[in-house]
């Protein structure tokens, strides 16, 4: 298939479409014509698909069928997942947790186990003051949520 086309500054250049492949559509088959010129002064790419008779050379892809596969091997991912995690809880060492918020204690403040966010605010704004209150008040709203 030849093809001219027409450049905005009035120049013409006439080129060969190659056929590439015949795809079979819910309204028929089409062709696929493809042309690719990659040069300093420009790089053309052409793709036109006209409507034919000629039987397919292609065969579609179920997307439905891969998407029904896809979701098993994501869901035997996270069964597998979760049974990795609670094994590795149930062989863990036992840990000292956080007297505010159950995580696990890294340090101490006061003589008391606490996890390292919460030291860090115990830090800057003591253990009775309202912003650790506020603090600890949202980070226990936001584990029961997650």
């Amino acid at each position: 298939m030849r093809v001219t086309i027409h450049y905005d500054d009035g120049k013409e250049e006439e080129i060969e479409l190659q056929k590439q492949e015949v795809i079979k559509t819910e309204d028929g088959n089409v062709a696929h014509f493809k042309y690719v010129k990659i040069s300093k002064e420009a790089s053309v790419l052409v793709h036109i698909y006209l409507p034919t008779s000629e039987s397919p050379t292609t065969k579609p892809v179920d997307v439905s069928r891969e998407v029904e596969e896809k979701k098993i091997s994501i869901s035997r991912y996270n069964n597998i997942a979760d049974d990795l995690i609670s094994r590795a809880r149930m062989f863990r060492p036992p840990s000292e947790t956080c007297v505010y918020c159950g995580d696990i204690a890294s340090n101490t403040f006061n003589g008391k186990k606490v996890c390292s966010s919460c030291f860090s605010q115990l830090s800057k704004h003591g253990e009775r003051s309202e912003e650790f209150n506020k603090y600890l008040r949202n980070k226990t709203i936001h584990r029961w949520n997650s």
